[in-house]
């Protein structure tokens, strides 16, 4: 909607923040050295939500129009890693892969008004066992989840019904 692209580079080191104008082709550095990535864009609020990893934790951030600065919203237990963000697209819900210290895989959703109160507890959540679920995201409706894992042994498209945790597969 906004016809910007939001990248990092810079990602063997400290992760610049940067912000692509589709239209004009130029880009313009928001945050340098932010250390933020796994990027999710609300499109309700035009906030973006990622990652940063600092001092062997992961820590939510969210980083509010008009990108001048961040604010941690929760930080992760030692070796606990959200990855692949994403945003339903009324922006009341926040979805990541997550893998634990134990080498178990989930698929997480929040509600963000809750976690912006300081409730991390998933509203619901899919474990993959130790098979990693990659780049879930939401449907138009904001109803399901879609996105691959080795979860039967072979890769498969699965899909995952927020409300009722209902998970079906497609070879």
């Amino acid at each position: 909607a906004t016809e910007t692209l939001f990248y990092t580079s810079n990602n063997t080191s400290y992760r610049n923040l940067i912000a692509y104008d589709i239209k004009t082709g130029s880009s313009r550095m928001l945050m340098p050295e932010a250390r933020i990535g796994d990027l999710a864009f609300n499109p309700v609020d035009r906030s973006l939500w990622g990652v940063e990893y600092r001092d062997g934790l992961a820590y939510l951030v969210r980083i509010p129009y008009p990108y001048n600065d961040w604010f941690r919203i929760h930080a992760f237990p030692y070796e606990n890693v959200p990855y692949d963000l994403d945003i339903s697209p009324d922006g009341k819900l926040l979805s990541a892969s997550m893998s634990e210290a134990n080498a178990d895989q989930f698929l997480r959703v929040w509600e963000i008004d809750r976690i912006l109160a300081g409730d991390v507890k998933p509203a619901s959540e899919f474990r993959f066992g130790q098979s990693v679920p990659e780049s879930f995201a939401f449907s138009k409706d904001g109803r399901y989840l879609y996105g691959s894992s080795y979860y039967t042994g072979v890769s498969n498209i699965f899909r995952y019904e927020v409300a009722t945790g209902e998970v079906s597969e497609r070879p």
